[in-house]
């Protein structure tokens, strides 16, 4: 499947490139016969490169590299079309930037957005599923795969996969965890274990590429120790359990062979990598240096508007359970007791809120006006940009939680601070104030197994549509 990713991506690239060329000859070449090298200036090509590249990163984050998303052709053009007109957006924004006043023409946008049109529906509408189909026919795209499974429910729902010709899914060992208590499966023509101590062994036998984690919600301790093992020794995972089964359903992930799963790729470094770690200081700077204007407006528009202090600082659990100093526009009257909130939050975790309600109270008399404009846009939490540069925090991670929360949580909730809370997270761009707790959780989870640098790129993304609309805030 990273194959077949490449593919698109490096065909996406050639012609999205030989569009903005075409385009450039047919409407600024003098002479269709000339040597057209000599005439394009090298201003022009470093221009067009830098498209190239925005229009494969726009596609990247409208999905086109996601083949889950891809059904009836009219849809997947529409969401060409779509993502095309976002990538001209920003293109134009960016010749604006340049003063490449030229490439203004309407001619030369129009001929350039056409061949860019026909050229990428023609290729992914027809060219490569045919490729794709041929190769899936071939066995090609099949990878060995482990099944580790427990209980008859779990196990059936993956039964078919042995049985399906040609599809991504190729078992070659089963570890049944319910012993021989039950029977079937032989079909797949896997052979089948009982016991996970023997689990990388078992892997390296059977020279195993994927690995499907089928069980039930209540061994939330077994399921996050196996994804750890596998992923170490460099196996995908795919889990099938209602422990994560939040996570198809908020986020658009690859489905293979129609089994919806979330899925962890890589050795899960990325969460406490110095990349990563370098890209918070970069963006908290830049976005620092550029709200200042804001950041100061919003602080005289909270001291005016009624008495207590402009910054809001909170006692937050952080990294490896180590408590750190949050710093929040403060939206509430100065004086407020917490005891509101703390009950409302142990009904939260244990479960006596309903789903439909908010992580946070809904309706507090205690916000300000201005409190509760900035809240709706999650403007009070911009202070956290300096938790982020203190490394306290990170742009993308968890939430973090009050002290009375985090002696609540069970000891797998816990590990949710392995990493750096973040000032956003997958709960709050894809759910907002639509979870209960353990979808929150699970979510959270997700992300520290399986955090890696686009999926930020999407967090962000996403966080700033829905704070941008005024979605879900509090």
């Amino acid at each position: 499947m990273k194959v077949l990713k490449a593919a698109y991506l490096i065909l996406d690239f050639v012609i999205v490139f030989s569009a903005f060329l075409l385009a450039d000859r047919l409407k600024f070449g003098t002479n269709l016969f000339q040597r057209y090298a000599l005439e394009l200036s090298l201003q022009s090509v470093v221009l067009y490169l830098a498209f190239t590249v925005l229009f494969v990163l726009v596609f990247r984050l409208r999905y086109l590299y996601r083949f889950s998303v891809i059904t009836r052709r009219e849809r997947y053009f529409l969401r060409i079309l779509f993502a095309m007109l976002i990538g001209y957006g920003a293109a134009i924004i960016m010749m604006f930037l340049t003063k490449s006043e030229h490439l203004f023409e309407r001619i030369f946008l129009a001929l350039s957005f056409t061949i860019m049109l026909v050229l990428v529906s023609l290729v992914r509408l027809i060219i490569m599923p045919l490729v794709t189909k041929a190769a899936a026919k071939s066995g090609a795209l099949g990878k060995k795969t482990l099944v580790i499974t427990r209980g008859e429910a779990w196990r059936s729902q993956l039964r078919t996969l042995g049985e399906k010709k040609n599809g991504y899914f190729k078992p070659v060992a089963w570890i049944d965890l319910d012993g021989d208590t039950l029977t079937g499966g032989e079909g797949w023509g896997a052979t089948r274990y009982h016991e996970l101590d023997a689990l990388e062994s078992i892997a390296a036998r059977h020279k195993v590429r994927e690995a499907i984690i089928a069980m039930g919600r209540d061994e939330p301790k077994t399921i996050i120790d196996l994804v750890r093992r596998l992923r170490r020794i460099g196996i995908t995972v795919n889990i099938s359990s209602d422990l994560f089964d939040t996570v198809p359903q908020r986020l658009i992930l690859d489905e293979f062979d129609g089994l919806p799963m979330a899925r962890f790729r890589g050795k899960g470094l990325w969460s406490k990598s110095a990349p990563k770690r370098a890209l918070d200081l970069i963006l908290a700077l830049v976005c620092l240096l550029m709200l200042s204007p804001i950041l100061l407006i919003i602080a005289l528009a909270v001291r005016l508007s009624s008495r207590g202090p402009t910054l809001y600082v909170d006692t937050m659990i952080g990294l490896n359970g180590k408590p750190f100093r949050m710093l929040k526009f403060r939206t509430m009257r100065a004086e407020v007791s917490p005891k509101a909130h703390k009950e409302y939050v142990e009904k939260f975790i244990s479960g006596e809120v309903q789903d439909e309600e908010a992580f946070k109270m809904t309706n507090d008399s205690r916000i300000t006006r201005v409190g509760r404009f900035l809240r709706k846009y999650s403007l009070d939490e911009l202070p956290q940009l300096l938790n982020v540069l203190a490394g306290q925090m990170s742009l993308v991670g968890p939430r973090p939680s009050k002290p009375y929360e985090f002696e609540r949580l069970e000891d797998w909730h816990k590990l949710r601070t392995e990493v750096r809370p973040g000032m956003t997270g997958l709960w709050q761009a894809r759910a907002r104030s639509e979870v209960p707790f353990d979808e929150m959780i699970a979510l959270d989870l997700f992300y520290v197994l399986g955090g890696h640098f686009w999926l930020d790129i999407e967090i962000l993304a996403s966080t700033l549509k829905v704070v941008l609309l005024g979605k879900g805030g509090f």
